[in-house]
């Protein structure tokens, strides 16, 4: 039997602005994360525990910069987990109500068993975007409510739920608040507040630090200390390895880390300077990072199989400097065959060893030309001293927060429209022949990473990691 939208595809397709009556809706897979903390620093167990649920195409490490603000703050990091599922299943798969329901029911376990772990009866939740309707189908329910102290909306529907709550939108967020959503009266005349946080795209919404500052005072009566992230000198980061999009763990799978040169991008050892193999959920780590080093991260079979059957590509994801411990540093995948993030990413790049690629991600905020005609944008990012971040590749409507960077065979630099999707994902063309010894030099907003030219084809491509 189909899932009878009410609630739940009004939540969504209000994200859209999108008037709604009944129909039917969509999936699942997840998992929680956390970790101990294991370090020198002192932090305050006494605080509430947070939980957060993320949107489509999204993870619990959607909350690193937060949950490092959070601990900057006190906060002990295995106060801090997120909840993983399969969100773009949920919302574009066309699930059953099971699919639902399990999801919700697999969330409540989630709750339960976060409480049992800290000893609190009640625990803080966050929700972004496709994460607001799972929360708000959840706080639905009053026994579920109950269990919820308060609850941060970031970048949803704009609805109110019977507890106390902030709501996070903003104008400049072309997904889901465009114009602002603002909560109004809820369930038993509950309220929201509604804070001015400032014009921030829809990842932004979520990471910014007026969101943090909002969130923290709502869970605390009290604003934060600071709303930066910390130095520390003891930094030791953990996380998991999983599919993007459905957020599939990967198991027993070996991660080799190297510490890189950052001039070159090449590694300062021949072995691996620490290898983990991963848990049964994916977990991996912890590293001990050095203050300023920067690393590679080696995941064997990451990438996109040579062909249907076969293991995946090695993937290079290139991370750091690390300033401060972070316990939701994913190590991503490509998502599963057949599923709508892998319709849009799978059979569009063309491998080949006379050329490398790379994926860059920002997981904080959009990438924004600087020569949008919005008049919002800021960002230039150049590959080897030539802008990739025109107002075609990364226009404000995009919100772009991934871009694959490879030879489509066109003029480079121009758009490649093979992978293309609302919003979130896009590409450009570039020309990196293997033939050339030196680094791939990439600069985003005056940060530059270097990495290695990898045989796209049989050494596989370059994931980066922005933090600016």
């Amino acid at each position: 039997m189909l899932f009878n939208k009410g609630l739940f595809a009004c939540s969504l397709l209000s994200l859209f602005g999108v008037a709604c009556s009944n129909d039917s809706t969509n999936g699942s897979t997840g998992a929680d994360s956390g970790a101990d903390d294991g370090s020198s620093q002192t932090c305050d167990a006494t605080r509430r525990p947070i939980l957060f649920v993320h949107g489509i195409m999204g993870g619990a490490d959607n909350f690193e910069l937060q949950a490092q603000r959070f601990t900057s703050n006190g906060y002990c990091r295995s106060s801090i987990r997120g909840f993983d599922y399969d969100a773009t299943f949920l919302a574009f798969g066309g699930a059953l109500k099971g699919d639902v329901d399990d999801t919700q029911a697999r969330l409540d376990d989630a709750v339960d068993q976060f409480r049992k772990d800290s000893g609190f009866d009640k625990i803080d939740l966050v929700g972004h975007s496709f994460g607001t309707v799972q929360s708000a189908l959840y706080l639905s329910k009053a026994a579920h409510a109950a269990k919820i102290a308060h609850y941060a909306q970031a970048a949803g529907g704009g609805g109110a739920e019977p507890v106390p709550q902030v709501n996070l939108s903003s104008d400049g967020d072309f997904v889901a608040g465009h114009p602002k959503k603002i909560a109004p009266e809820g369930p038993d005349a509950a309220t929201a507040e509604n804070p001015d946080i400032g014009y921030h795209d829809h990842v932004a919404v979520l990471t910014c630090a007026e969101s943090f500052a909002a969130m923290y005072e709502l869970f605390n009566g009290k604003a934060p200390t600071t709303t930066d992230v910390v130095a520390e000198s003891n930094i030791q980061v953990s996380g998991f390895y999983k599919n993007f999009s459905d957020n599939t763990p990967h198991a027993g799978v070996t991660i080799s880390v190297y510490e890189v040169d950052a001039d070159t991008g090449d590694r300062l050892h021949d072995t691996a300077d620490f290898a983990f193999v991963t848990g049964r959920d994916g977990s991996w780590g912890p590293l001990q990072a050095k203050p300023g080093a920067r690393y590679e991260f080696l995941t064997p079979d990451a990438g996109e199989p040579p062909a249907p059957g076969e293991p995946g590509r090695p993937q290079h994801t290139y991370r750091g400097p690390f300033v401060r411990s972070t316990h939701l540093m994913y190590l991503k995948a490509l998502p599963k065959l057949g599923s709508y993030a892998a319709n849009i990413i799978s059979g569009h790049i063309k491998y080949t060893d006379t050329q490398s690629g790379f994926i860059i991600q920002n997981g904080n905020r959009a990438m924004i030309s600087a020569d949008d005609p919005g008049g919002h944008g800021s960002d230039h990012l150049t590959v080897n001293g030539t802008e990739a971040l025109t107002k075609d590749v990364a226009p404000e409507r995009l919100q772009l927060i991934a871009l694959f960077g490879f030879d489509n065979g066109q003029t480079p630099f121009t758009p490649v429209t093979s992978i293309s999707s609302p919003f979130f994902l896009g590409a450009v063309d570039v020309n990196l022949p293997t033939s050339d010894p030196g680094p791939v030099k990439l600069v985003f907003d005056g940060a530059s990473v270097n990495i290695h030219r990898w045989k796209s084809d049989t050494e596989g491509s370059s994931l980066v990691f922005l933090d600016n």
